[in-house]
């Protein structure tokens, strides 16, 4: 060792050292990397060290690492490690090993997870059980119980994105028909974990693969094949004669009618029922409890309410089953056709009766809703409000909303039905003629006549025809004018919040029925009359919106947004023209702003884009800028305000208004004599501040809204982005991909395009950015904020390198040469010198 470390040559002994120490060297290294058996790793460390230490980096530094390797930057992403671990692990660990993992898996523990690791945990177990012998895993219905805590926990406050969820429940499904529980399991229990499974799938069909693990699993617990059929029959029954869930039995409360506890509750008896391996059994499971519920409910008893709450939950039944199309025409042969007149017969008598009976409740219901009733008025003086968007007015607009959803529901599921179509057109004359009578500003009488009427024109009554000389103009037009006075009623302040309440979302309920077929029937002749209702209803809105109940705010967002796509055109040369649109705007922002669901205002937040940023919009608006520079531009204001709206918790606002204003800018092929990029010459300081703009990583919550918007605005736009697209950069992506699409200097490119947005852009982008002073110090430092602005400035100009004509070409040589002669990071650098070849080029 000392002749090596004085570079003398070694000698025989010097050599006979090293090898020596090298031949010990491999033996201590071959103790150290012996491997061990799998299974011999506690699911205690998997559950605290190895899952719970990659969860963690989805909150900090993401799943996906970059390293380098021979002076590349790889990306590594180490979910798919452990969905093999997982995977790998649940085949190797004994049949106790895997109930302890599984337990641990499927309990609160699971509520502490984010969507993101839950899905992989989930899917990988799920996985590995499909490859080991049926028989392998025992379960408890303890370890159930425990596994729908943690469901509930990470489902809390709707943070998981809808496909996370039907991913994690179809896995859970799949775990579920793979375990065979010991001892007997309390029907309370499957029923609370089919709930689990209805909110996911409310308006859609079960997954196959769900379904048949779920059949699978019903299957495997009862001792009979039949067992399934008999237990939904029972709870059924149990269910509409107040044995489930008795510690609600008490007097019925028509301001509540049913809770979600009880809704959830029989819907799930629904699900139990259609996973009946018996083909058509779930229909006959089901008829007994309805008749059972609806016998002897006497129209006439409306203010005794005599067996309300058994009627009430008799027609949660009817109404689930027929959205299974259990119980529906649609979907078990209920429906006949006559050969001769190619019709559809009305349903069977029995069944005739009861929906006559099931109608004529809820028509009593929605009379008492909008009517001074003793019991619904002892009911709101026992809750505090203060206006309509209170618990107070929010539960009756809530139960009034249930009861429209009923009558649609059945109306859609027979739409033969003679006593659903006969007692709808009789309530929508005696209702029609009601309202005309009505002063523009009348009593009570006013909320239950339009009630009525929302209520027989969502059983399909048809508008459209003349009631006793009244036109379908002059109902719109009355609904409009129409108010309540309530200061001479002898009812108290809350019963009369409730009022006003219910009745501005019948009011805005008809008029969204009403509009749409009025407008689909209107020729140019019929002009004028569509501009004397028309013209009133932004700015009406925009007086009511404070006003209208939050679950009436769609109705009316809806009434708003249809008469301006018709309106619009109409009135586009006319001088009331930019009122009328910053008035329609200023009402579809108002509604879209008291909207708390999710899927609501994503849903308006996508049609007020689509709607205001057309290309003949946001060209008429560039003319008139042209002719008035004092003009005062209201969509241009409309997306300034959805701009600052955009923040790290609502990023997704600002990709959506991005995304459909670039399409907007680019025309359609429906546009004529459209100029490409026109429309974007107002927007020129905010296009070159977004060409620069990175974007937040999207966290779990906005996804949902992301995922919710995303494949409307791609068939909306026709604006699609690469998948590897990374989150930060979606929308300067939407702008770079509109520059790139518009034509070049010698394909037709207009001049004022050329002048106007894009050497102004050049200039801008290489001025304020490219030079900007440094933020963060005297040095570019990699992955601070001026690297960023740096890289995507010179980015930028890489695409619009094109348009670099003799008019700049001297500014922007200069600043070429200024930039090369500057220390720069590699990376940066390399963007420089693109666009200086491409610029040399040209």
């Amino acid at each position: 060792g000392k002749q090596l470390n004085q570079g003398e040559a070694p000698s025989h002994q010097g050599k006979k050292y090293q090898k020596q120490r090298a031949t010990k060297g491999q033996k201590r290294n071959s103790k150290t990397i012996q491997q061990a058996p799998l299974a011999m790793v506690p699911t205690d460390f998997v559950l605290d060290v190895v899952i719970t230490s990659f969860d963690t980096l989805g909150s900090s530094i993401g799943t996906k690492i970059k390293m380098e390797n021979e002076s590349k930057i790889q990306v590594h992403d180490i979910s798919p490690k452990l969905t093999s671990f997982i995977l790998t692990y649940t085949q190797v660990i004994d049949s106790q090993g895997l109930e302890k993992f599984l337990e641990g898996v499927l309990s609160p523990y699971l509520g502490l997870l984010r969507s993101k690791t839950a899905v992989l945990l989930l899917e990988a177990i799920a996985e590995g059980l499909k490859l080991l012998p049926s028989g392998s895993l025992f379960s408890t219905e303890e370890a159930l119980l425990s596994a729908m805590v943690g469901f509930q926990n990470l489902f809390r406050d709707g943070a998981v994105i809808i496909t996370h969820r039907k991913r994690l429940l179809c896995s859970f499904a799949i775990i579920l028909s793979k375990s065979i529980f010991r001892g007997q399991m309390d029907h309370k229990t499957i029923l609370q974990v089919l709930s689990l499974f209805l909110d996911i799938f409310e308006e859609e069909q079960i997954d196959p693969t769900t379904q048949a693990a779920l059949q699978l699993w019903i299957k495997k617990i009862g001792n009979s094949s039949d067992w399934a059929s008999r237990v939904a029959e029972a709870c059924a029954a149990s269910f509409v004669q107040m044995g489930l869930l008795s510690q609600f039995r008490g007097s019925w409360n028509p301001m509540v009618a049913s809770n979600d506890l009880e809704r959830k509750m029989g819907a799930a008896i629904v699900f139990l029922a259609s996973l009946s391996d018996e083909e058509g059994a779930a229909s006959s499971l089901l008829w007994p409890a309805v008749h059972k519920g609806l016998r002897g409910q006497s129209p006439s008893s409306a203010t005794a309410w005599y067996n309300a709450d058994k009627a009430s939950r008799a027609m949660i039944i009817l109404e689930n089953g027929c959205k299974l199309e259990i119980l529906s025409g649609l979907g078990n042969g209920d429906i006949v056709v006559d050969k001769k007149t190619q019709q559809m017969l009305p349903p069977p008598p029995n069944v005739e009766n009861l929906l006559t009976t099931a109608v004529e409740f809820l028509m009593n219901h929605i009379h008492a809703l909008s009517s001074s009733n003793k019991n619904i008025g002892e009911s709101v003086n026992n809750v505090t409000g203060t206006d309509a968007h209170s618990i107070n007015t929010n539960q009756v607009s809530a139960t009034f909303a249930k009861s429209i959803m009923q009558i649609r529901v059945f109306a859609e599921s027979y739409p033969s039905s003679f006593a659903v179509s006969s007692a709808s057109e009789q309530i929508l004359e005696s209702s029609v003629q009601a309202i005309t009578s009505l002063d523009d500003e009348d009593s009570l009488e006013t909320v239950t006549a339009t009630s009525l009427l929302y209520a027989a024109l969502s059983c399909g009554a048809n508008p459209g025809a003349r009631i006793k000389n009244i036109s379908t103009f002059e109902i719109c037009a009355k609904l409009l004018r129409l108010d309540i006075r309530l200061l001479e009623e002898p009812i108290s302040a809350k019963e009369k919040q409730v009022a006003c309440s219910v009745f501005h979302y019948a009011r805005w309920g008809c008029l969204s029925i009403i509009l749409p077929k009025l407008m689909a029937k209107a020729d140019s002749s019929e002009a004028s009359k569509i501009s004397d209702v028309l013209d009133h209803i932004p700015s009406r809105a925009l007086d009511l919106v404070e006003a209208t109940p939050i679950d009436a705010l769609l109705p009316l967002f809806d009434c708003v947004r249809g008469v301006a796509n018709s309106w619009l055109p109409i009135c586009g040369d006319s001088s009331i023209y930019p009122s009328y649109l910053s008035r329609t705007i200023n009402a579809l922002f108002s509604a879209m702003d008291d909207v708390s669901a999710s899927r609501t205002s994503t849903y308006m937040l996508n049609q007020i884009c689509s709607l205001i940023f057309r290309p003949e919009l946001l060209y008429d608006e560039y003319r008139r800028l042209q002719e008035d520079s004092n003009y005062q531009a209201p969509i241009r204001s409309a997306f300034l305000k959805l701009k600052k709206m955009s923040s790290k918790a609502r990023s997704y606002v600002l990709r959506a208004a991005v995304c459909y204003i670039c399409a907007g800018w680019l025309g359609s092929g429906n546009s004529d004599g459209m100029i490409p990029g026109i429309g974007a010459v107002p927007y020129v300081n905010e296009i070159a501040e977004l060409l620069t703009y990175k974007g937040k990583k999207i966290d779990e919550l906005e996804t949902k809204k992301s995922v919710l918007m995303g494949s409307q605005q791609e068939s909306d736009t026709g604006l699609l982005l690469p998948p590897e697209t990374d989150e930060t950069s979606i929308v300067r992506g939407f702008l770079m991909l509109f520059i790139s699409r518009l034509p070049g200097s010698t394909e037709g490119l207009d001049e004022r395009v050329l002048k106007g947005l894009l050497h102004p852009l050049i200039v801008r982008i290489i001025e304020e950015h490219c030079f900007a002073p440094l933020k963060s110090g005297s040095s570019l430092m990699f992955g601070s904020v001026d690297y960023s602005l740096r890289i995507r400035s010179w980015q930028a100009l890489c695409i619009l390198s094109r348009y670099v004509s003799s008019e700049i070409a001297e500014f922007v040589c200069d600043s070429i040469f200024k930039a090369l002669s500057q220390q720069l990071h590699g990376k940066i650098r390399y963007f420089l010198e693109v666009f200086a070849i491409q610029f040399a080029r040209q």
